[in-house]
């Protein structure tokens, strides 16, 4: 599936079903039709009355009707609406368990991180690094959140650290180290909260687009 699909404008969604299918040598739509129900695609209606998100769904059709084992979908979201836009993923989600292969590109990071088991990340058309979502967030760094009643706790020591908010008796700060270290002087100080968190892929892939340098 290409990021923008030319279809032809005077067929309907139904005619190049049928024209995919019988290219293909497959003689039941069956599959064709469950996507179509699940996406709420206009297969009835002429491509050229269409707008951009219907179109989208009768290329994810045509695509997805003859059960291949490799899809290769390029921003296979764009133009639908949220709940088509969940309904594809749930559908992704299932066919890469079925043991199909789902290459899968996306500017929206939080498909990615909701979807793919490996997640490769590009810079100007170079493979920047390749892994799995756990390990991407896990290398990089942190996010702690902490409240405290006077002093700030101290953290010098523990790790390469970035602070990147503080208020009043709040803070938050990025860091990359020893977190049982970290646990063990927040411990140490009078902090009456504390949340620590990943980063996003969307956070991660902006750190990578910062630290490689052009």
């Amino acid at each position: 599936l290409p990021g923008d699909a030319a279809l032809y404008g005077n067929r309907t969604g139904d005619d190049l079903l049928k024209l995919c299918l019988r290219a293909r040598g497959v003689t039941s739509d069956a599959r064709g039709r469950e996507v179509e129900e699940r996406l709420g695609a206009p297969m009835d209606r002429l491509i050229k009355k269409c707008s951009r998100g219907m179109r989208q769904k009768v290329a994810l059709v045509l695509a997805l009707a003859h059960s291949p084992q490799v899809l290769i979908l390029d921003e296979a979201t764009s133009g639908l609406d949220p709940l088509a836009q969940r309904e594809l993923l749930r559908l992704l989600d299932e066919e890469a368990k079925s043991g199909k292969t789902v290459l899968f590109s996306s500017h929206v990071l939080s498909e990615a991180e909701q979807i793919c088991d490996c997640v490769a990340i590009l810079r100007e058309g170079r493979l920047i690094v390749e892994d799995s979502v756990e390990n991407l967030r896990g290398r990089k760094y942190k996010e702690v959140t902490v409240s405290y009643k006077d002093n700030p706790p101290n953290l010098d020591g523990i790790g390469e650290v970035e602070v990147v908010w503080q208020h009043e008796n709040r803070m938050t700060f990025r860091v990359r180290g020893d977190v049982s270290a970290l646990l063990r002087r927040l411990s140490e100080s009078s902090v009456d909260d504390v949340i620590i968190s990943e980063p996003s892929l969307e956070e991660v892939f902006l750190d990578y687009y910062r630290d490689e340098p052009r």
